[in-house]
């Protein structure tokens, strides 16, 4: 009977927590984001029996055309609204990896919800503001609270807003104590691609390509048909390969550096199509050992030579280069270092073929100052350049200042980029049971769904890009 009565007495302590404390910190994140939007929100409160709803009626809709509402339910308020106390940009994925909420119809859709409400909320914001300069209105009496209150609220505000500065500083020198140097390189690498090469097999197709894909036009507004068995991926991940090679114009005669070639399939492709000769190098040793067991399955020893080796150490010439989606381990600090060595490596009148993910330039700046939950959760180092970054990075002449490269871009590819990511998720979703299997915990399938579904929501809705540029010496 008494411990009946401590559980009730409890019981009722944690309801009153969370319906005075924890919902006012919850509505104070959310109400800001999307009230005042066509975005609707509802919340759904399971331990203390309550639902909230925030924003309007919902009127847009998803990729497939179909109308979308988004439930959030936290299952764990208390930890969810410390997580975002300390750092809102990095806790949302954080108290997602630990279990604390989930999202209805999936956590892209939440993410969209809210990136949908902020460009919404800012493109109301610049309405607004034409608006206001052209036209007088009546002045508002303020509000006059006491002076207790105002003195708490301002130190409150104050020791949140010191206390969000350092987490916030921490975050930050915890990345860039990860950069990417010769001996730092090879810990970033192996802390993603040498997680196991059993674990990329169930999200990936059969040409083991981690990379965006470039799909056939119609298929991008196609819902994902099957969640492990993708045909349309494979098509898509060799038409992207096939894209980049072709502007090369590759022949029998040339001899190709891959700057980080992952498990080998665009050496293999290259090498079939062009029958050219084809040196990758990769710091990653799982990757190397599959990388290699495919070219012996395919016969293509003689003409593919696959390195184990930092880009930076490299010293043969060739006739062209090729980079798919390396570029992001470099690291802002090395930029310039690795467009220099792709000039230094290349033979004179010879052409280099990147592809690249990007920030957008007006970002850029405040990117380059902060970390995210993919810097800090999934690649360790990992930096986005922006075309004009890349741009100010290539190598120049010491006489006249002027371009040794001829910097050409090819074709942007974010809703591709989002597909492809919608596409790995669903496989994610379905090979659960498999993935825990091979040993890995909860957490970690959480976290990954995380990065899959904000990653692909940033695509779609262009806030980062990945494009396919040249370089012509």
């Amino acid at each position: 009977m008494l411990l009946k009565a401590l559980n009730m007495i409890t019981d009722k302590i944690y309801t009153t927590f969370v319906s005075y404390c924890i919902v006012p910190l919850i509505t104070k994140f959310l109400k800001p984001m999307v009230d005042g939007t066509s975005e609707q929100i509802l919340v759904d409160l399971p331990s203390i029996n309550k639902c909230f709803t925030f924003g309007g009626q919902k009127k847009l809709t998803a990729n497939n055309n179909e109308t979308e509402s988004v439930t959030l339910r936290i299952d764990q308020p208390v930890h969810f609204c410390w997580s975002l106390l300390l750092d809102q940009k990095i806790g949302l994925g954080e108290s997602y990896m630990h279990g604390d909420w989930c999202a209805r119809p999936g956590i892209k859709a939440f993410l969209t919800a809210l990136i949908r409400a902020k460009r919404e909320k800012s493109a109301r914001s610049r309405s607004s503001t034409s608006s206001t300069s052209s036209s007088s209105t009546a002045p508002v009496t303020p509000r006059n609270p006491s002076l207790p209150t105002v003195l708490l609220a301002s130190i409150g505000s104050r020791l949140l807003t010191t206390f969000r500065s350092l987490v916030a500083f921490y975050n930050y020198c915890h990345h860039r104590v990860r950069d990417n140097t010769i001996l730092r390189s090879r810990k970033n690498i192996e802390e993603h691609y040498d997680l196991g090469n059993d674990m990329f097999n169930l999200f990936l197709d059969d040409t083991m390509t981690y990379s965006c894909a470039l799909f056939d036009e119609a298929d991008l507004g196609k819902s994902i048909l099957t969640p492990v068995d993708f045909p349309h991926l494979r098509a898509a991940q060799l038409r992207k390969i096939d894209a980049l090679l072709e502007t090369l114009n590759l022949g029998p005669n040339d001899h190709v550096l891959e700057i980080g070639c992952g498990w080998g399939a665009a050496a293999i492709r290259a090498v079939q199509r062009f029958g050219c000769r084809w040196t990758g190098l990769t710091i990653s040793t799982e990757q190397l050992e599959m990388a290699q067991e495919r070219v012996r399955e395919a016969g293509l020893e003689a003409s593919i030579d696959l390195k184990l080796l930092d880009y930076r150490l490299e010293t043969a010439r060739y006739s062209a280069v090729v980079s798919i989606e390396m570029i992001e381990a470099v690291g802002e600090k090395f930029l310039p270092e690795y467009f220099q060595v792709i000039y230094d490596r290349l033979e004179e009148g010879g052409k280099a073929a990147i592809q690249a993910i990007i920030c957008p330039d007006a970002y850029y700046d405040r990117y380059c100052r902060s970390s995210d939950f993919i810097k800090k959760h999934i690649f360790p180092g990992g930096h986005m350049p922006s075309v004009g970054a890349i741009q100010k990075s290539l190598p120049r002449s010491s006489s006249d200042d002027s371009a040794l490269f001829a910097f050409n871009i090819e074709r942007s590819m974010a809703q591709h980029y989002s597909h492809t990511l919608d596409v790995w998720l669903a496989a994610w979703l379905d090979r659960e049971r498999d993935i825990t299997t091979l040993g890995y915990s909860s957490t970690f399938h959480r976290k990954w769904q995380f990065y899959f579904g904000l990653c692909s929501a940033l695509f779609n809705y262009d806030h980062i890009d990945v494009i396919q540029f040249t370089l012509t010496k």
